[in-house]
């Protein structure tokens, strides 16, 4: 897809040498957690633990029956515990958040079973599942599994932001950003951490937490907790940095952002300067695709004059209006179009960028949810199948599930005088 040589990105560059080939932002995310993930060793440990507990419960009904009494006994919510998916971008965090719900509960049905005469386990399984016991019983996992819900928390809203389909390159950057600096404040080489672990910290050494449970608090656990979280904090970050370079194309558009033309209050002569000088070597230079010369797409000595004007345009004249609402007011306005004919390309530019397949992805979950194992044949080409679970059937189905409103809004008595008068009906 991607491919230089044979890839549809190489095939569409010969039409339009100004193309920029982007991976999508949210795959990006992803890539930087499993990136951090094979780093760090006890975090592989981790997820193993994880899966080991999953499959504990997920083959067995008495084992969920005891986790559902112990969990009324102790009051804890009544919660299961899920599978974790690495394709599913917040599979882990969702995973990491139940179990920290669910500790005392989690450890009294492990006991108890383990201890059952006849619990049906194998002596392999046996092995296996008293270790995961040992695991639960750990300062390390305890606590990192509350670290895990605070850093994974601020990945999360990133994740979520990304996949949010008014995202454009100007809150695609602040996003980032945000959550950059989020991490590199409060973990990167420092001990501030979130708040689930602060509160983790102050709540283990008292009798209250996890009553009737014995936990390794002991020095060595939690000087292995601290190393393993520094180390995982500063992977991420920098697999993070490393995924969303400051050198891609998409961030040198960042200049562009309303809101930080008017931050750089006493810089505005220098801002942007370098960032532009690189957008118009990409954008600024007549391109060749075989035979066919193309024109630039931008001035560049026009263009450097008209940034300077524009700059104090937007200090001196668009105090309150944000990124999008200003592009998408001025993008078609004529003093725009004959005052910065070359900015206001740019921005035409930076506005149609794609950020995220997000939707895409949304798109073949929904044809999974809707062509399962007993509709297999809805979109099949037969002529005595189209008109009656054909292709037309399928893509209606996709619309109303991707953008129709929630059933509890649906208006079901309009929806029947609307088909009841689209043809004469027979009725018996």
């Amino acid at each position: 897809m991607t491919g230089y040589r044979k890839g549809v990105y190489s095939y569409l560059l010969k039409l339009n040498p100004f193309l920029i080939l982007r991976h999508c932002a949210n795959h990006r995310l992803a890539l930087a957690n499993s990136d951090t993930v094979k780093e760090v060793n006890f975090i592989k440990e981790y997820i193993d633990i994880v899966q080991d507990i999953y499959s504990f419960f997920s083959k067995s009904a008495r084992h969920n029956v005891l986790l559902k009494k112990f969990q009324a006994e102790v009051i804890e919510p009544e919660l299961q515990v899920l599978k974790m998916c690495p394709t599913r971008w917040l599979s882990l965090s969702r995973c990491v958040k139940n179990i920290s719900k669910m500790f005392q509960s989690l450890i009294l049905t492990f006991d108890e079973e383990l201890n059952m005469n006849d619990n049906g386990l194998t002596p392999d399984s046996k092995e296996k599942y008293s270790k995961v016991l040992l695991h639960l019983c750990e300062y390390k996992f305890i606590g990192l599994t509350y670290f895990l819900l605070d850093i994974l928390g601020v990945v999360d809203n990133l994740c979520y932001e990304l996949q949010s389909d008014s995202l454009n390159y100007g809150n695609y950057v602040i996003s980032v950003n945000n959550c950059m600096n989020e991490i590199q404040e409060n973990y990167v080489n420092k001990e501030i951490y979130g708040a689930n672990f602060r509160n983790f910290q102050e709540k283990v050494e008292s009798k209250e937490f996890l009553p009737n449970v014995l936990i390794d608090k002991s020095e060595y656990q939690k000087s292995q907790t601290k190393i393993i979280i520094s180390e995982f904090s500063n992977c991420l970050y920098k697999n993070l940095k490393n995924r969303f370079d400051v050198d891609d194309t998409v961030m040198l558009f960042r200049i562009l952002i309303i809101e930080n033309i008017r931050k750089n209050e006493n810089e505005v002569a220098f801002y942007g300067i370098s960032e532009l000088d690189k957008l118009i070597e990409i954008f600024g230079a007549r391109k060749k695709s075989g035979t066919v010369e193309h024109e630039a797409l931008i001035d560049p000595t026009e263009t450097m004059s008209e940034w300077r004007l524009f700059k104090r345009l937007i200090k001196n004249n668009y105090l309150q209006e944000n990124n999008t609402t200003f592009w998408s007011k001025n993008l078609d306005s004529p003093s725009l179009k004959t005052q910065y004919p070359n900015i206001r390309r740019l921005g035409y530019i930076a506005n149609v960028l794609p950020m995220s397949t997000a939707i895409c992805e949304r798109g073949f979950s929904t044809l999974n949810l809707i062509k399962d194992e007993l509709r297999n044949k809805l979109g099949i080409n037969r002529k005595f199948l189209k008109n009656f679970l054909g292709e037309k059937n399928l893509e209606q189905a996709m619309r109303i599930a991707i953008e129709g409103c929630d059933i509890q809004e649906f208006d079901f008595l309009a929806a029947y005088s609307h088909w009841n008068s689209s043809s004469s009906r027979r009725f018996i």
